[in-house]
């Protein structure tokens, strides 16, 4: 039976892509599943069905998480929920609560494990697999496939490569701003066929903002409100126009008109549409977690696991994209309140009032949204040894930015992020980064490696100069590999902050090779921050920037870089025994520091090379 609303599509039959080719081995996970673990106690498989979970006749994901709830009330040790492999094909998010009526958490400080069975790679998916591709005329070069009237996606990826969005000529000369959207150079636009499918995209500096057109009549390009109004003064060139079939004239580009239902895709030249693994991200958010803020969702533990094709659609409203900052957006607030009132870009994995979470080795990849978020009063959860890669948002986001008063009992605290491959993020929106970390206390992140990002690589803190003092304090960023960062964008850096941290550490670090803009970059209202031990490689502009009056009272020591460029019109701030060395001539001590950073020996065959495959 097909599922509802694919009534003849080429979208296979039963969701899922049983072909797929996201296996253990791309995502470069030990085929284990990570690591030895506690017996299987419950069982579950892609085509599992019941209540019985057992290895004989095992029950679907939802199947399993129902029967830890009636087995976890009597738990005397770990409860293990073993994943056989193969595509666990979402078609609505699955959730874990923890509530007056409803039990997820592990009980009596136990935990209950999502592992993939040994030797197996279950896959969580909210993709579905296209198929019947027919070739549109003799010897063209588009390929078509219905998909069914009404499927919205932003993605495509085949044999687990990025498609991209039709789009228009990079950098169009001729368009002005006018007063609600553009004047284009000539009437051509208005010949399109779909023009309320179109985005634009603008690059500011910092920002990258989307705003879809609301029409198109001769000359006049007007987009659509309320993201004209809210990306005013982010959104003032056209660096491309995109989602038009008149675009699609290069190989790896696709067109899906959602009214019609047709998918068209131009195949690159190794691509053979008859064999290839072609998926649509359909699904926003692939698992939710919540608890409560005096009853947090506790004590569960996700290991071997890959998270993919999940989407997010906000930005093909009428809302669009209009970004402030790093994966934050404009929520049409004013002033203070629209910075610290911002709208987060979502995670395809998301928790909040969550405790005594452990995430370890997974794989989060192909993902159209930000990979991971922790949020809202969450503490204690560890987050190691995990694959974030190809990732249209932030790979990982622990905290928010409207919570920086919030009560004792609702800060979030304590939580660890370390030795996790981060790579290429921001393949979408291209302001976010690698890892975001908004108002927090003691929060860990130590021994990441984020390699290939658009923009800054770690950001630390919100708020710029508006408050004198937040919740925020004692966090650190320590032993981090970064590299390849600030590609895209400007304005930004390998480590990025903002507002006062007292107690907080940036030491340790080593990044290299950035494309635009700044290493160590502590923006405005940056305070009582040590910064000490990094080493700073082949900077585009300052290997340290403070800017701004605002930038006060930090210590800056022991650093080594090999470019003697740096600003300091900060307060009060102590600069100490900085060591500029000459080209690649680093002392035993820098040494030391670049070969220790990263990831730490256990962990670093999680690296592969590449994008998934």
């Amino acid at each position: 039976m097909r599922e509802a609303g694919f009534g003849g599509s080429g979208i296979s039959e039963g969701g899922g892509f049983a072909g797929s080719t996201v296996t253990a081995g791309d995502s470069g996970m030990p085929s284990s599943g990570g690591g030895p673990a506690g017996a299987c106690a419950i069982y579950a498989s892609p085509t599992g069905a019941g209540s019985a979970c057992s290895a004989g006749s095992p029950c679907s994901l939802e199947g399993a998480r129902d029967r830890a709830r009636v087995l976890s009330p009597t738990m005397t040790s770990d409860l293990t929920i073993c994943l056989a492999g193969g595509t666990y094909a979402l078609t609505r998010t699955f959730e874990l609560t923890e509530s007056a009526d409803v039990h997820d958490s592990g009980k009596g400080g136990f935990d209950i494990v999502y592992r993939a069975l040994d030797g197996d790679a279950p896959i969580i998916s909210g993709g579905r697999v296209v198929a019947d591709f027919k070739q549109i005329g003799q010897g063209a070069k588009i390929w078509k496939s219905h998909v069914g009237a009404g499927v919205h996606a932003r993605q495509l990826f085949v044999n687990g490569q990025r498609a991209v969005r039709a789009r228009g000529e990079t950098d169009p000369a001729g368009f002005e701003i006018a007063s609600h959207g553009f004047t284009a150079p000539d009437a051509g636009l208005s010949a399109l066929g779909n023009p309320s499918a179109v985005e634009v995209v603008g690059f500011r500096a910092w920002q990258s903002v989307r705003c879809p057109v609301e029409s198109i009549q001769n000359v006049s390009v007007r987009l659509a409100d309320p993201c004209w109004t809210h990306s005013l003064g982010g959104l003032d060139r056209v660096k491309w126009l995109e989602n038009a079939y008149e675009f699609l004239d290069e190989p790896g580009e696709f067109y899906l008109d959602e009214a019609q239902g047709d998918l068209f895709y131009i195949p690159r030249a190794q691509e053979d549409l008859a064999t290839a693994t072609v998926v649509l991200p359909l699904l926003e958010g692939l698992v939710h977690g919540e608890g409560m803020a005096d009853r947090p969702l506790q004590h569960l533990v996700f290991r071997g696991i890959t998270f993919t094709h999940g989407t997010w659609l906000r930005p093909s409203s009428n809302e669009g994209y209009p970004i402030i900052q790093a994966g934050f957006m404009d929520a049409g607030l004013v002033s203070d309140e629209a910075a610290n009132n911002a709208l987060k870009t979502p995670s395809s994995v998301s928790f909040s009032d969550a405790a005594w979470l452990r995430f370890e080795r997974n794989s989060f990849l192909q993902l159209g949204a930000g990979g991971l978020n922790i949020e809202h009063g969450s503490h204690s959860n560890i987050v190691e040894g995990n694959v974030f890669q190809d990732i249209s948002s932030t790979g990982i986001t622990i905290g928010s930015v409207d919570d920086f008063a919030a009560p004792e009992a609702r800060v979030m605290r304590d939580n660890r992020v370390a030795n996790n491959y981060v790579n290429h993020t921001g393949a979408e929106y291209f302001d976010s980064v690698g890892i975001f970390v908004g108002y927090t206390q003691k929060t860990i992140l130590d021994h990441n490696y984020i390699l290939d990002v658009p923009y800054s690589g770690i950001s630390l803190g919100w708020g710029w100069d508006i408050y004198p003092s937040t919740v925020a304090k004692d966090n650190s960023i320590t032993n981090n590999r970064i590299e390849e960062f600030m590609s895209t964008l400007w304005d930004g850096g390998g480590i990025y902050t903002l507002g006062p941290q007292p107690g907080s550490l940036v030491a340790g670090n080593y990044l290299r090779n950035s494309q635009h803009d700044q290493g160590l970059y502590p923006d405005e209202g940056s305070r009582y921050f040590t910064l000490e031990g990094n080493v700073v490689d082949n900077i585009a502009v300052n290997w340290l920037f403070m800017w701004t009056r605002s930038v006060e009272d930090n210590q800056v020591r022991n650093n080594f870089t090999n470019m003697a460029a740096m600003r300091n019109d900060g307060t009060n701030n102590t600069l100490t025994n900085n060591l500029v060395v000459a080209e690649q001539n680093w002392p035993e001590a820098a040494k030391r520091i670049i070969d220790s950073a990263g990831l730490e020996p256990a962990f670093r065959d999680i690296v592969r090379k590449g994008l998934p495959q």
